[in-house]
């Protein structure tokens, strides 16, 4: 929670609590999940288009394609 904030009143000489107004409350709600979307989309690009995480078929579809260049060297050494 956040810290409450007091204001000090010189008509009536004592301290009066801020209330935020709900125009702000949803305006930071609103930042926040746009914010986090934005940062969770680019992660998820980042995620895909980077080496770090690959699939299972992936690997074998790397593995196929290098032992088919094994292969093609093979070949080219025969003729």
């Amino acid at each position: 929670m956040s810290k409450v904030k007091y204001y000090y009143d010189p008509d009536t000489l004592s301290y009066r609590k801020i209330e935020p107004k709900k125009s702000r409350k949803y305006r930071n709600i609103f930042l926040f999940i746009v914010g986090s979307a934005i940062f969770g989309t680019l992660g998820h690009i980042f995620l895909l288009n980077t080496n770090i995480l690959n699939t299972p078929r992936e690997l074998s579809l790397q593995r196929e394609v290098k032992n088919f260049d094994l292969q093609f060297e093979l070949l080219n050494k025969k003729l």
